[in-house]
């Protein structure tokens, strides 16, 4: 009986966390304006289940506090948890087919030096679920975006 109750347990656990999270993301830095001092980032997401993703996850990430917005016509909306803890979610009638990528253009104040700048501690939640882990791959940075801030030379150089 004791093994069957065992048994049962290992079922349960191992189902619990079979669940995972059917999105991949991945973030970039796409240019910087040195004049309005915006960098122009997105969020790349891909589906990696055999459904849709639909518009009810919400996807949060540590970062410098900046001003964010999206871009004209991403299907996005940010908001600030809290100072350096942001969230972003999809706009109504968002979908993502099985195996497909979306670019979520944002626009950010500020310019981002090196990857310490980059969001990173990503964890996303569907519906009233509880979160799940969702790791931020960086690409580099193209050195020919920002070479130098202002007046210091930053790592990259």
């Amino acid at each position: 009986m004791k093994k069957i109750i065992f048994l049962l347990n290992v079922l349960i656990v191992s189902a619990t966390f079979a669940v995972a999270n059917p999105l991949e993301v991945e973030w970039q830095v796409c240019s910087y304006g040195s004049v309005n001092r915006i960098s122009h980032c997105q969020f790349i997401l891909t589906n990696t289940s055999d459904g849709a993703v639909t518009d009810n996850w919400a996807f949060y990430f540590n970062s410098f506090p900046r001003r964010y917005s999206p871009s004209a016509g991403a299907p996005i909306t940010f908001e600030t948890v809290q100072t350096g803890y942001f969230c972003v979610r999809p706009t109504a009638g968002f979908r993502l087919d099985a195996g497909k990528t979306v670019a979520l253009n944002y626009e950010m104040l500020g310019m981002v030096n090196n990857l310490s700048y980059a969001p990173d501690g990503g964890h996303i939640t569907f519906g009233d679920s509880a979160p799940e882990a969702a790791p931020i791959k960086h690409r580099p940075i193209a050195l020919d975006i920002n070479l130098r801030s202002a007046n210091f030379p930053t790592p990259q150089r």
